[in-house]
């Protein structure tokens, strides 16, 4: 009786340990995905800013340019009538 209890305990222990391994397996996993999701969000957030700081950019240039072309036409035809 002493052996098949033993033998018990034995398999309870590696029972134990195996569902203890699963456990921090599936934890693990799951924080990974996280992280995943985590960084492909922040990914996609920062190509998004950088996006938009590049229209930004090329609208404002655009502006700037188009101002000091009118400007240029203004002057050329104050030139002519002077």
């Amino acid at each position: 009786m002493n052996e098949d209890l033993s033998e018990i305990e034995i398999q309870r222990d590696v029972f134990r340990e195996k569902l203890t391994q699963q456990m921090i397996s599936d934890e693990n996993n799951q924080f990974i995905k996280q992280i995943h999701q985590w960084e492909k969000k922040s990914i996609e957030n920062i190509q998004q800013t950088t996006n938009d700081c590049r229209q930004g950019i090329v609208q404002t240039e655009n502006e700037y340019f188009h101002r000091i072309d009118n400007k240029l036409t203004d002057l050329t035809k104050q030139l002519k009538y002077v």
